[in-house]
């Protein structure tokens, strides 16, 4: 399938493609009723959007995303995309079973993970008017301050996690590293590439548009 082809491609490798995972998540999740809707690629975007033109991404009201690729209609991958707002920021946090959803994994470990039950893997985002932008983490930015001892970084599996504490001291590695991910007052799409952090952009449809 397109669409997960494109998203595996992003964070496939963690330490290049740009998929921050957290020990935990830093604050409790919920759903942000400003996801609802049928998101499709914005065109011109220059930004690697893993969506194709004619594919498109609809959140229900419980923030349950469904996939659908133009290419395969009847393969409709889901999950529930739960966040958290942070000092005016927003994030999504999604968790392991999340993770499986998305990918459509359904086979067993083969075996124990090393990675945390309780890890999530994070994405910041923002809704400006009908356009909603997702950012992947800075990975050159991790890799940086792991080498000079300013985040805690630990490899298990195939990913790397931050290992910072509780929630509270993840909370204030958020707000101590604003250049994990792309600053906000970045201009509005402004994105050539997702692997160093920035924004892919997609597009609220008008409502009545054919699915």
């Amino acid at each position: 399938m397109r669409v997960l082809r494109g998203l595996m491609a992003l964070c496939a490798l963690p330490l290049l493609a740009g998929c921050l995972m957290l020990e935990r998540a830093p604050a409790d999740l919920g759903c942000d009723p400003d996801l609802a809707g049928r998101w499709v690629p914005l065109p011109n975007s220059s930004a690697q959007n893993p969506l194709g033109r004619d594919d498109y991404a609809q959140v229900d009201g419980q923030c349950r995303v469904t996939l659908v690729d133009d290419k395969n209609m009847a393969d409709r991958p889901g999950f529930t995309a739960l966040g958290f707002r942070l000092d005016g920021k927003r994030y999504l946090a999604l968790d392991q079973a999340a993770m499986r959803d998305l990918f459509n994994d359904n086979k067993p470990a083969a075996k124990p993970s090393k990675v945390p039950d309780t890890a999530v893997v994070l994405v910041k985002y923002r809704i400006v008017g009908d356009v909603l932008e997702l950012a992947l983490a800075d990975m050159t930015y991790v890799v940086e301050q792991a080498k000079t001892g300013n985040l805690k970084v630990r490899e298990a599996d195939t990913m790397v996690y931050l290992a910072e504490g509780d929630r509270a001291a993840l909370r204030s590695l958020l707000a101590d590293h604003p250049d994990l991910f792309e600053n906000d007052d970045a201009p509005l799409g402004d994105a050539e590439s997702n692997t160093s952090g920035r924004y892919f952009r997609l597009r609220r449809a008008s409502a009545g548009a054919a699915p």
